[in-house]
Order: C-alpha cells, then sequence, then structure tokens
C-alpha cells in the first residue's frame, strides 16, 4: 500500500518485550528509482505535554492507514 505526506498511519513496534501502537502522521515519502521505499512519521506527545514530536521511520509494511472519523 503507498501511502501520501499528511495521511495518519499506525503501526506496533516492540521493544525490551514490551509492545507499543503508535499514531502519527507521514511528513516525507522517501523513493527509491520513483516509487515509495520508506516514510517518516511524526508522533506528537499528549495533549499538554511540553515534550517534542517524535520522529519514526517504521517498517513500510507494518504501516496501516487511518481512516478520518465522520
Amino acid at each position: 500500500m503507498e501511502f501520501k505526506k499528511g495521511d495518519t498511519v499506525t503501526w506496533s513496534s516492540q521493544a525490551a518485550g514490551s509492545w507499543k501502537t503508535k499514531l502519527g502522521t507521514i511528513t516525507h515519502v522517501y523513493t527509491k528509482n520513483g516509487n515509495p521505499d520508506r516514510y517518516a512519521v511524526e508522533v506528537k506527545p499528549p495533549e499538554g505535554s511540553k515534550a517534542k514530536p517524535k520522529m519514526y521511520y517504521p517498517r513500510t509494511s507494518a504501516l496501516k492507514k487511518v481512516e478520518p472519523a465522520a
């Protein structure tokens, strides 16, 4: 599946034996030979937090598009 800049996506990742589901927005699409190869995803901090947004580069196969609520 191909994604574009601005799409909201979700994926699960594992670290130190713990799985987390992340939700973020695609900020950059990297291409190789004209085909999308990798995506940069920004995850915003919780509401009211002073933390900066985090950038992730998840496996493309793990990404799932989130449809906006009606």
